[in-house]
């Protein structure tokens, strides 16, 4: 999933494909996923937790509910709000 996020960044900042991994069949469905206001600061947000995360789990006895902390985070960032469920479920198309 980081790749990704890491690929939308990207398209949002160069408004190109090639600089990516995705495939040019995909447009459409990059382009849902950043049809929101400021959507490089979102993804901006969503890389930093999971940097944050990746070295919290490193030592970390109960990986799962690390994780699930994580996401219920991501998933509460108040700025996207009513836009989150469109935003995942656009990546997850990807």
């Amino acid at each position: 999933m980081a790749y990704k996020i890491l690929d939308i960044s990207k398209y949002i900042i160069c408004n190109n494909l090639t600089v990516t991994k995705f495939p040019s069949n995909q447009l459409e469905e990059i382009k849902k996923a950043t049809n929101f206001e400021n959507p490089l600061q979102y993804y901006q947000y969503v890389m930093n937790k999971l940097m944050i995360l990746k070295n919290d789990i490193k030592n970390d006895t109960d990986i799962k509910a690390t994780v699930d902390v994580y996401f219920i985070q991501l998933g509460s960032y108040q700025w996207l709000e009513d836009k989150k469920d469109y935003v995942l479920k656009s990546i997850d198309s990807l």
